[in-house]
């Protein structure tokens, strides 16, 4: 049964009005499909049975999000709070596009996928013109879906997107996931060739999908096959690993139930690939052998790189919980999809269904999963991820692939919000796989830009500082196999996570949040961003190229295994020559009066706090410099807070008069001159503090100076120092 205004509607009619108002995410206010004029009459033909009625009841019902903070609460649905709150309820139809940003235009949209459903008009948030808006009416949507051998097609655009299997293992994932790397294999010239030119130590014999257990397989020198890598989260101990005891019995056999249920499916998956060999890290190092390790974990970067497909266990917390997962929609699936035609004319009809737990935010893309998922919240899965040429991902409901050309989803979901950002790095794609190139055709691979590598190194460094690791001591040996294949192209010293090549720009990495804490136990050099567990970014690049700014006259690193130069590390140091002036980090005050006659030189970023509780406030802190009066000649930096802050901090904190000022030294990177985009002069400085040995210092923080005349720096004064 279906309702009149239920009849009346079809996606030609949703398009036509698309084409008169249409704006990204927003609600149309003028052009839209009128359905019934309040809720209270919609919710009353889904009670007469209308299936169509029945799906946007269900949405309003079933939908709690911030989205909607204007109008439910923590204990109400969408629905009811429409009844309490809003006047009218006016039921309005539109069409939108998942794989489109915020406010984009039509043009842009290839993909029409979603029903977007309106309660209401927009409302005006205030009675002051200066102070109002327009507010949204409360909205949720419902998706458009059609079969995966039964594309539809209306005028330009792609309408719908493909239902899939939530069951992962299915044949139907199975065969587009087959299809993916086909493609790739055979299609994709600007992606390496599947063919490895090395093989791992050891891999399981995954046997076929007749056999019913595996073995562990040491090849013999120069045996070479295609193989998978698994990227998953050990998620704590795993009980049966690989240790020197148990070498040779695994090579017997390994019983399918001693497997975690990640590796059951990830042998599965390896089987319906037809595919025999595969590599799991806890299954093919000996973990009770620090040697073996050592050297196995200096292999990752060729391990990942030559793998012919990497399957990402994306959404598995931990190795006992599996691969494929059973979506919470199966339990509990809404009312069934429905059918509308395309359009008057054309009686081909596309399902109109419920998102999971009704609610479109709570919808799984692989741009949430790499956001949110337990293994892209792991620091060794980064360089997973970039080595592999090639991924198949598994979230909770669908599967998803990533190339160099590009990601799919199973749904078929186009390129755009659904999908993550900036996670192609062609500088260092060209380094990775130029030995991988198709039938020796190195014009696949884009040509190396030094320049473009270094800035995708610090990219991948920011990147890398998000993530979490079980044990902070793998800060730079998880990062190793990336630092391993940029050394060759980049040159120099890898220096404990910098390059001697660049070390002003790698000395310049600072806080992106409230702290840098310098890690308790000894990960790294005070100076490199690896002695911190928070996350860091690097200062604009385009003042670090003039190197007479600060030079690099001796290095040291004690490596923990001198098998793996790009791993952990027991000490290290660097002897630098460069321009110095002293800072004074206090409590004082400076007033609005002392401010207005007094430059402002920028501010100081500290790694950590002065006192306990202290908040970073850098609007209230200002970085002045002191003249002698007599000469005029600079003699320090101080950096004091703002009157109000002072006060602000004397009321929540005990004990701050007690904390007394300190003396650090500031030590010049690079200067920074004019630009068409910006007229101020200035630089960037490491802030360091001194230690008990002379001229030996730790660094504490940076110091960006900006409306600072270049000029000046010829009163600062030539050091040569040890950073440790």
């Amino acid at each position: 049964m279906r309702c009149t205004y239920c009849l009346g509607l079809n996606i030609q009619k949703l398009i036509d009005h698309a084409e008169v108002e249409f704006s990204g995410w927003y609600v149309p206010k003028i052009s839209f499909y009128q359905h019934y004029p309040s809720i209270h009459e919609l919710e009353k033909s889904a009670d007469e049975g209308c299936d169509l009625c029945v799906l946007m009841i269900h949405a309003f019902k079933t939908s709690r999000t911030d989205d909607h903070r204007y109008y439910a609460r923590e204990d109400s649905d969408l629905l009811s709070a429409i009844k309490e709150w809003v006047e009218t309820s006016s039921i309005r139809i539109s069409i939108q596009a998942n794989h489109i940003y915020t406010a984009t235009p039509l043009e842009e949209a290839q993909m029409l996928d979603l029903l977007q459903i309106s309660a209401g008009e927009y409302q005006e948030t205030s009675s002051d013109p200066d102070e109002s808006y327009l507010q949204e009416p409360p909205t949720v949507f419902l998706q458009l879906l059609t079969p995966l051998d039964r594309p539809l097609k209306l005028g330009r655009y792609d309408i719908g997107r493909f239902k899939t299997d939530v069951d992962l293992g299915s044949d139907s994932n199975v065969a587009i996931a087959k299809n993916w790397i086909d493609t790739c294999a055979h299609h994709h010239r600007g992606c390496p060739s599947p063919d490895p030119t090395s093989f791992p130590t050891r891999v399981l014999d995954v046997g076929t999908v007749e056999d019913a257990n595996c073995s562990l397989l040491i090849p013999k020198t120069g045996f070479i096959s295609r193989y998978v890598a698994l990227s998953h989260c050990w998620g704590g101990p795993i009980e049966n690993v690989l240790l020197k005891k148990t070498l040779a019995e695994f090579q017997t056999g390994i019983d399918w139930d001693d497997l975690k249920a990640n590796f059951q499916d990830a042998v599965i998956i390896t089987r319906s690939l037809g595919l025999r060999y595969l590599w799991i890290d806890s299954l093919c190092i000996v973990q009770d052998d620090r040697d073996d390790w050592a050297v196995e974990s200096t292999k990752m970067a060729d391990l990942y790189r030559n793998a012919f497909v990497t399957i990402s266990a994306t959404s598995s917390p931990v190795s006992s919980h599996g691969i494929f997962q059973t979506p919470i929609e199966v339990e509990n699936p809404g009312p069934p999809a429905v059918d509308i035609c395309l359009s008057s004319d054309n009686r081909t009809t596309v399902s109109v269904a419920v998102f999971s737990q009704g609610d479109k935010s709570k919808v799984e893309d692989l741009r949430w999963l790499y956001i949110y998922s337990p293994l892209c919240m792991r620091g060794w899965c980064l360089q997973e991820s970039v080595l592999s040429p090639r991924i198949l991902h598994y979230g909770v409901s669908k599967i998803y692939w990533k190339c160099s050309r590009g990601f799919q989803s199973a749904d078929g979901a186009l390129p755009g919000n659904l999908f993550p950002e900036n996670e192609f790095y062609p500088a260092l794609s060209s380094v990775l796989y130029s030995d991988l190139a198709r039938d020796g055709d190195s014009s696949t691979i884009v040509p190396l830009n030094k320049r473009m590598l270094m800035d995708e190194f610090y990219e991948l460094v920011n990147q890398y500082t998000k993530r979490k690791l079980s044990y902070w001591v793998d800060k730079l040996p998880a990062f190793s196999g990336l630092a391993q294949k940029m050394h060759t192209a980049i040159g120099g010293t890898y220096l404990a996570g910098i390059w001697s090549k660049d070390i002003r720009r790698g000395l310049s990495w600072q806080k992106e949040m409230t702290w840098a804490k310098h890690a308790l136990t000894y990960q790294a050099p005070s100076w490199s961003w690896a002695t911190t567990n928070d996350l860091v970014n690097f200062t604009n690049p385009d003042s670090f190229e003039d190197d007479e700014n600060l030079t690099l006259v001796e290095s040291d690193v004690q490596l923990a295994n001198e098998n793996n130069p790009y791993g952990a590390v027991r000490s290290g140091y660097i002897i630098v020559r460069g321009l110095t002036m002293e800072l004074w980090r206090t409590l004082g005050t400076i007033s609005q009066t002392e401010l207005e006659s007094t430059t402002d030189f920028g501010s100081a970023q500290w790694d950590e706090p002065i006192f306990q509780g202290d908040s970073h406030g850098l609007t209230m802190r200002h970085i002045c410099e002191v003249v002698d009066a007599e000469t005029g000649e600079q003699s320090f930096f101080v950096e004091g807070i703002n009157a109000e802050y002072r006060d602000m901090l004397e009321a929540t904190v005990a004990g701050l008069d007690d904390i007394e000022s300190k003396s650090y030294t500031v030590l010049l990177l690079s200067k920074a001159s004019p630009t068409e985009e910006d007229q101020r002069e200035g630089g960037h400085c490491i802030i360091l503090e001194k230690q008990t040995e002379e001229n030996v210092y730790r660094r504490v923080g940076l110091l960006s100076l900006s409306g600072y005349p270049l000029t000046r720096f010829k009163g600062w004064k030539t050091e040569t120092l040890k950073l440790i």
